[in-house]
């Protein structure tokens, strides 16, 4: 009785008229993953997820696609969550009966909760642009956490004890309005509060407040809906006077959803239509009205989850409009705007102007398969088995095949713009004409007698379409079309002429082909291109050029751009269209407003156009995951991006390169058919457009990736910024730069072992040779040392003992031959001393530094021994020095030399011979305290000539220089011998 009462109130207060076409409403609750059926608010939240605050089950985040449920078990304070709102930097704020959550994608964070001081549930939570949340404070008054998470009580001017904020706004010059229970509407700004309008100005009490684009307020009230100018509030406008309004949402300028006593209305000019069942809505209490950034309307219910109008450019006429006959298999509109609703097996309904289904009666009319409306404003319809039926409003007139129709089973009527009325049947084509059938079949040029298709061209040439062919009626005769016989290997059921004069066909099962006469070029169109059935049925262009296809299983709708290509295939299923959209062959009529009608075993489909709402907001695309070899990763929280559960770039190892990615674009308007391109950048360009929320990669070379994926919604609008994700692949350390430089050295080191071996051992065998060469040659210069001084010294004695016995023998000779013989004597005793010389560097023992050193003193002492100068020598003690061969006689020579010219130039009293040790070689000097000489003039002499010669023959220096105190002369050698691994040698340190 109670409900009786409600309705008869409701009735009494909304008198206008109950919408009669049924929305496209989409209800969502438990048993699709709603955390619970009590919901008290909803909204969006910065990644176009949908927040749902429930009564009993915490908090519901909905992606359009699937639920994800928070509760006390995950942090949040309490599961009765009054209101839900999201800040500025993407965190999800609750206000519960136990205090405030806030979400930062991560993890819970509690305000109030269990205050011992006064209850601490929150019924009203907002954020503004600033990042600050304003909130009702459970001990009265408003509240406020600022964005470095500080709470405070804020001070309000003449507060009433007692009174409660039951709803807050936030402008974007941030004004913070709030509604109190008692004293009506205020405004918080510049740290101070005031007074808008109160409930005693407004003569009721405001309940709820909406903030407009233009500044202005709409406020819900128990008076109904008042429109608030800041800046005269007191001169408020009410409409809907008498309305008890909890909830609504402005549209446009001329329509407006509302709650009013726990109904859904809509408001259209002025009128308002409650929704109910009989609109496709649920009969569950509605507690808030939420309109999200595609312009999708939300409704919150007290019992039945959340529900969605989607695309409401379709409406739905069943039986709970007064429809009673389906499948609705024709339709079609006479001159006074009325539609004729004709179905199989339950005759024609008259669908008026005034919304209502009346019967037109006739009992041939039972099977009707087609209906057309003549110039004449006569309605033509085309039965199974009972011929053609006009009629003329009032009277009906029946032909049959008696009357001169070629067949009875009517399948498609057409009228011409000449006024003709073409009928196609199962055995052929009747134009009926000034009261009289001609008629057509395969034997006057028809490619076959069933006729699936009639419609007149932009050349006002009517066109027939059969299964085997396609002609046209040109002068009284029919013309085939010349096209590619191939298309007709398959059966077609329906075509037509686009203005370009191209052929678009509907397939029975291989979806639809666009062809010109002529070429054997085709493009075909199927399931796989993103057509809902390949079974057409319906094609039919609409007033903006787009091609309308009806299938069995829904509708799609090919959009074109202004060259007339192809740009996307959008389809119309339960989420952007109406659940159960499919047609039936034959069964789609455009009126004169660009109407498209539809008829189906459902009831009857008008799609509106120019109505329908373009989504021009691309989807807000995220990576929501990455899996490792098909396992789920599990992130440190410092590493993840804010609200996000990936990190902004990721590092793997080389074998970790089998990855799947996991994305997402969200568009709440139609999520399943969000559409994306996707690229691994340094390896491959964007994908083909797919439908899969995910990115399979294998076997990833090393190296440095971005991986980019963006999302185009329903209508073909794509997200300007895709979102990204680093992705570097370690490579193994033998892929490594350095790796590379390291083998690199090493195989320079083998190469170059290699080849000091292969020197090495030519070396051994070259410095073999040399050993033996070496060892010969020593051989023979100790053979030919003893054979010299046992031959030459032997002569020389001779000569020297012969010489001596001249001189005794010649008793009496002259002074002459004294000289004579003592020049022999002395020339013999010169060439025996040179000879032992010879003989002497002849000999291998004097391949040593010390044997030189010890010879060179040994004739410096000879030499200065009865002479005014005196010989010095010094060394450091040293055993076995070998020289090089040939090196001992050029030393003693040069040393010689030396010491011949201090000798006889110098002057001096000393003459000095010192050996000194370096450590690659030695130095001699040889040096007197005499008078000294002009170094220029020595260097030019041929004494110092012949010395520097030999010094350079042995690798060596010679220097001439004053002695110390520019007193006497110094010659100086210095020898670099190379220190060699030999037995017979030593190194020199």
């Amino acid at each position: 009785m109670k409900h009786r009462i409600f309705w008869i109130y409701l009735a009494l207060l909304f008198p206008g008229p109950l919408l009669a076409q049924r929305y496209n409403f989409i209800n969502y609750n438990i048993s699709d993953g709603l955390a619970h059926e009590k919901v008290t608010d909803l909204v969006e939240d910065t990644f176009g997820n949908l927040w749902i605050a429930t009564l009993g089950g915490g908090l519901s985040r909905f992606n359009g696609i699937e639920f994800e449920n928070y509760t006390e078990r995950d942090g949040l304070s309490n599961n009765i969550v009054r209101q839900v709102s999201v800040d500025s930097k993407g965190n999800v704020w609750a206000a519960t009966s136990n205090g405030i959550s806030v979400f930062d994608g991560f993890r819970f964070r509690n305000f109030l909760k269990d205050t011992v001081q006064y209850t601490s549930s929150v019924n009203v939570i907002e954020g503004d642009n600033n990042g600050n949340i304003w909130f009702s404070h459970p001990s009265g008054g408003l509240g406020k956490i600022n964005s470095n998470f500080d709470l405070q009580k804020v001070e309000l001017s003449d507060w009433t004890p007692n009174d409660k904020i039951i709803d807050i706004k936030c402008d974007s010059l941030g004004r913070v309005f709030f509604v109190t229970a008692i004293q009506g509407l205020f405004v918080y700004e510049n740290l101070n509060s005031r007074p808008i309008l109160t409930n005693k100005q407004f003569l009721g009490y405001l309940l709820e407040i909406e903030v407009q684009d233009n500044g202005s307020l709409v406020a819900g009230s128990n008076k109904g809906l008042a429109f608030i100018d800041l800046s005269d509030p007191i001169s408020f406008e009410l409409t809907r006077e008498g309305s008890f309004v909890t909830s609504s949402v402005g549209i446009n300028d001329s329509e407006r959803w509302l709650v009013s006593g726990g109904r859904a209305f809509k408001e259209v000019n002025g009128k308002l239509f409650l929704i109910n069942r009989s609109n496709g809505f649920i009969d569950s209490s509605v507690s808030r009205i939420y309109r999200d950034r595609e312009d999708n309307i939300w409704f919150a219910t007290d019992g039945d989850g959340i529900v969605k109008l989607g695309n409401d450019s379709f409406e739905l006429y069943t039986q709970n409009n007064g429809l009673y006959g389906q499948p609705i298999t024709s339709i079609t509109q006479d001159a006074n705007g009325d539609y004729y609703i004709a179905s199989f097996g339950a005759g024609v309904q008259i669908f008026s102007k005034e919304s209502q289904f009346l019967p037109l009666v006739n009992p041939q009319l039972t099977n009707v398969t087609s209906s057309v409306v003549d110039q004449n404003g006569e309605v033509w319809f085309g039965t199974r088995n009972q011929g053609v039926i006009k009629y003329d409003g009032e009277d009906f007139v029946q032909f049959t095949s008696k009357d001169g129709l070629i067949n009875s089973l009517v399948r498609v009527l057409y009228n011409d713009s000449d006024n003709r009325l073409w009928v196609g049947t199962a055995g052929g084509i009747s134009i009926y004409e000034k009261g009289e059938f001609s008629n057509f079949n395969v034997d006057s040029g028809l490619p076959d007698n069933v006729i699936w298709g009639i419609f007149q061209n932009s050349l006002n040439e009517v066109t027939v379409t059969t299964r085997k062919g396609i002609c046209k009626f040109i002068d009284g005769k029919l013309i085939p079309v010349e096209l590619d016989p191939v298309l007709f290997e398959n059966r077609i059921n329906v075509s037509v002429q686009d203005k370009f004069g191209n052929y678009w066909l509907g397939y029975s099962g291989h979806g639809i082909v666009k062809t010109t006469p002529g070429s054997t070029e085709h493009i075909y169109y199927t399931a796989d291109d993103g057509l809902t059935s390949d079974l057409i049925y319906n094609l039919l262009f609409d007033i903006n050029g787009d091609l309308i296809v009806g299938s069995e299983r829904g509708v799609d709708k090919l959009v074109f751009n202004e060259l007339f290509e192809l740009e996307r295939i959008k389809s119309y299923d339960k989420v952007e269209g109406i659940e159960g959209v499919r047609t039936l062959y034959n069964s789609i009529y455009q009126d004169g407003k660009g109407n498209i009608w539809l008829g189906n075993s459902q009831g009857l489909i008008r799609y509106s156009p120019k109505f329908e709402k373009l989504n021009s907001r691309p989807p807000i695309t995220y990576i929501s995951g990455i899996a490792l070899d098909y396992q789920d990763i599990t992130w440190e929280q410092d590493q993840l991006k804010p609200i996000q559960r990936v990190p902004g770039n990721i590092e793997f190892n080389y074998n970790e390169n089998n990855l799947i990615i996991s994305y997402l674009g969200n568009s709440l308007r139609n999520p399943m058919a969000v559409t994306y391109q996707y690229r691994l950048l340094g390896l491959e360009d964007w994908s083909p457009v797919t439908k899969k929320r995910e990115a399979v990669y294998t076997n990833i070379p090393p190296g440095d990736y971005t991986f980019q994926v963006r999302a185009a919604n329903s209508d073909g609008f794509w997200s300007l910024n895709p979102a990204e994700i680093g992705i570097s692949i370690v490579p193994p350390f033998w892929q490594e730069p350095w790796f590379y430089l390291l083998v690199g050295l090493i195989l320079l080191l083998i190469i170059k072992l290699y080849n000091d071996f292969r020197i090495k051992k030519n070396l051994d065998k070259v410095l073999t040779v040399e050993r033996i060469r070496a060892e010969e040659l020593v051989k023979v210069r100790k053979r030919m040392a003893r054979d010299f001084h046992d031959n030459m010294g032997n002569q020389l004695a001779s000569i020297t003992v012969f010489t001596n016995l001249i001189g005794l023998r010649l008793k009496h000779r002259s002074k002459e031959i004294d000289d004579l013989l003592e020049n022999i004597e002395k020339h013999t005793k010169s060439l025996f001393n040179g000879t032992k010389d010879f003989i002497w560097s002849i000999d291998p023992e004097s391949d040593d530094l010390n044997e030189v050193f010890t010879y060179i003193k040994d004739f410096g002492e000879e030499l200065f021994e009865n002479t005014p100068m005196d010989f010095y020598s010094s060394t450091k003690e040293f055993k076995n020095l070998p020289l090089p061969s040939g090196w001992s006689r050029q030393i003693v020579l040069i040393c010689k030399e030396a010491m011949t010219n201090a000798l006889k130039h110098s002057k001096g009293t000393e003459v000095h011979l010192d050996l000194n040790l370096i450590s690659n070689g030695f130095v001699i000097k040889v040096w007197d305290n005499g008078i000294g000489v002009q170094i220029e003039n020595v260097k030019k002499g041929n004494g110092f000539r012949n010395m520097r010669t030999r010094a350079v023959q042995m690798g060596g220096e010679l220097d001439i220089q004053l002695g110390e105190n520019n007193i006497g002369l110094c010659i100086e050698f210095k020898a670099t011998i190379r220190s060699e691994l030999k037995e017979n040698k030593v190194k020199i340190f």
